[in-house]
C-alpha cells in the first residue's frame, strides 16, 4: 500500500461497522452499498452486519406491520436481532434490515409476551 502499514480484516470490519452505525436517517441502505464496495469483500461485510440491529434500534426506525408503522426498538426486541413484538397488533414479525420490511407475522398471546420479556410491559 505505497509505505502504509495494512490494515487488517478486524480493523476494516471495525471502520466499516462505524461507518454504517453513523449512516443518517434514511441513508442506511446506501451507506451499506457504499461500504460493500468499499470493501469489496462479502464475508466481512456480513461480520459487520451486526450493527444493523444497533443501528435499526437506536434510530427508532419504522416499518409497516398490518398496515401501521411500528418501531424497531431494543425494547420490543424478541431475539436481540431480528424478531421483534408489536404490542398494538399483538404481533410478532422478522425485520429485514437491507429491505426494511417485516415478514414472517405471527400473532401472539399478549400476556405470554409480556411474561417472557418484562422490558415490553412498559410499551403497554
Amino acid at each position: 500500500m505505497s509505505g502504509l502499514e495494512e490494515i487488517s480484516e478486524d480493523e476494516r470490519v471495525r471502520i466499516a461497522s462505524d461507518f454504517i452505525n453513523s449512516a443518517p436517517p434514511g441513508e442506511f441502505k446506501e451507506v451499506v452499498n457504499d461500504v460493500r464496495v468499499l470493501l469489496a469483500n462479502d464475508k466481512l461485510l456480513t461480520r459487520a452486519s451486526s450493527v444493523f440491529y444497533e443501528y435499526a434500534t437506536d434510530q427508532f426506525t419504522t416499518v409497516k406491520v398490518d398496515g401501521v408503522d411500528t418501531l424497531i426498538t431494543k425494547t420490543g426486541s424478541l431475539d436481540g436481532s431480528k424478531r421483534f413484538y408489536d404490542p398494538k397488533s399483538s404481533k410478532s414479525f422478522t425485520y429485514n434490515y437491507l429491505k426494511n420490511e417485516a415478514s414472517d407475522e405471527q400473532e401472539e398471546d399478549r400476556d405470554e409476551a409480556l411474561r417472557s420479556g418484562g422490558k415490553r410491559c412498559r410499551l403497554l
